[in-house]
């Protein structure tokens, strides 16, 4: 355990063959995976974290645009002496997305970011017992329109990939992942 973390470290605080991760024309792909997230509402458990995948276009060197698409899923159940009731949810995510790079030094990029898109939410309910199917519990979710803010900083392992971090109301409050960077698309 103790070699594989010295590995680890070494490996991703290794600085040859760094460049920026965020120049004019570079395009970031980048996949992630998400703690929590604002459409699971109260008393519900996570099914299927928040996935998410997007891009990050530079059309200068501290403004990017792009896109998101994510999924993620949660349950509600209750049972009691009156019956049985199940809800499953989920939730897809289309967007686009505009990034400000406020910040960069070595490794580092640091930028503040918004989304705006649509969510579609799906519901599943099912009934063990008469109760619930005559006394159905509101479904909150419907499918709408969403806008959101982050701040997000990449870390440049070498010159094709990094990794990421992002907090905000998105499709999950925290998310982190990898980026791959395809260099001088025009």
């Amino acid at each position: 355990m103790k070699y594989t973390t010295l590995f680890l470290i070494a490996f991703f605080f290794n600085t040859t063959g760094f460049s920026q991760s965020f120049q004019e024309s570079n395009l970031l792909v980048k996949g992630g995976i998400g703690i929590s997230s604002p459409y699971y509402y109260s008393n519900t458990e996570s099914t299927m974290p928040p996935l998410s995948l997007s891009l990050d276009y530079a059309i200068k060197d501290k403004i990017g645009i792009g896109g998101v698409v994510g999924i993620t899923a949660s349950k509600y159940s209750i049972v009691d002496n009156k019956g049985e009731y199940l809800a499953k949810q989920s939730y897809r995510l289309v967007g686009g997305r505009a990034t400000y790079h406020f910040w960069s030094k070595e490794h580092f990029d640091v930028y503040l970011g918004a989304m705006m898109g649509y969510v579609f939410t799906n519901w599943n309910v099912k009934f063990k017992r008469d109760y619930y199917a005559f006394n159905e519990i509101s479904r909150p979710g419907h499918s709408n329109f969403v806008l959101a803010g982050f701040v997000g900083l990449n870390y440049s392992v070498n010159n094709n990939w990094g990794v990421f971090g992002e907090v905000g109301y998105n499709l999950s409050y925290v998310t982190g992942g990898a980026y791959w960077r395809i260099p001088q698309i025009k």
